[in-house]
């Protein structure tokens, strides 16, 4: 029960730290339900069957969402209480870069790929 009432407190204290680091993933997916379906439509238009990562990011950029929750497990499983709260913002932080990069990548790889048949 000590336990329970300590974190609660602890969650308290860096809820701000723990938000911004879920922002972060949270913009990232609002961008990608805004970009991702244009894509859809140009890499469909190929003709030609896309790459296993392109296929992941197209069927379940949807559910990025839930990747926040990952900024609150980072802050639970964080062994130093002191840090929390940073560990959280930082996880997010660099989550949502990760996410940007494996997005990018695996959308423009098509792109890659024709060019190199072509050129």
């Amino acid at each position: 029960m000590a336990d329970t009432d300590h974190r609660r407190h602890s969650l308290d204290k860096d809820a701000g730290l723990i938000m911004g680091g879920m922002a972060p993933v949270l913009v990232s997916w609002v961008l990608a339900q805004l970009l991702i379906p244009n894509f859809a439509t140009l890499l469909v238009s190929f003709g030609t069957e896309l790459p296993w990562a392109t296929r992941f990011i197209l069927h379940y950029y949807d559910f990025a969402f839930l990747l926040a929750l990952l900024v609150v497990v980072a802050w639970w499983i964080w062994p130093r209480e002191e840090s929390r709260g940073l560990a959280a913002l930082v996880f997010g932080v660099v989550l949502a870069a990760v996410l940007w990069c494996a997005g990018i990548y695996s959308l423009y790889m098509p792109i890659f790929q024709l060019g190199a048949i072509v050129g």
